[in-house]
């Protein structure tokens, strides 16, 4: 003979329900701060990426024994490596290329970066941004002596 507790096995549908409402509460809770913690990620990487392209210039004018230049250009936001002292005139001197994620914003002091042979570099304040932190890397001419400081906007 079957119980009334062994034909009430399985869940009701006002129990599926409580669970679905739950689980969509905490979702909508937790996704503005995941994609906030993604936006501050990719404004790290894209600083992150800066320093990478003035060490990588850094190490072509050491090993070649000509200066290299890194050209940031805010209007298209782009950073450009180059041997030539002047690539503006000619596009295709430049030896590599990197574009910003799109959505930050930069400022440079100076725009040009010129990386020399003996391995010192000119000094720089770069600021990189999005909508709620911004970025702030110097570097004062010696090699490897780079800060970084962070504070939101």
């Amino acid at each position: 003979m079957k119980t009334k507790a062994m034909l009430r096995s399985g869940f009701t549908l006002i129990e599926i329900f409580l669970v679905i409402l739950i689980i969509s509460i905490l979702t909508g809770l937790s996704i503005p701060k995941f994609s906030e913690s993604c936006r501050h990620l990719i404004l790290k990487e894209n600083a992150q990426a800066f320093l990478s392209y003035i060490r990588h210039a850094r190490k072509l004018a050491m090993i070649k024994g000509v200066s290299h230049y890194v050209l940031l250009s805010p209007e298209s936001s782009e950073l450009r490596v180059s041997d030539s002292a002047d690539p503006a005139k000619d596009p295709a001197l430049f030896l590599e290329k990197y574009r910003f994620s799109p959505g930050l914003s930069f400022e440079s002091e100076p725009l040009w970066i010129t990386l020399k042979p003996e391995g010192n570099y000119d000094p720089f304040v770069f600021k990189i941004r999005d909508k709620e932190n911004e970025i702030t890397l110097t570097g004062n001419g010696k090699p490897g002596d780079f800060s970084e400081e962070e504070s939101p906007l």
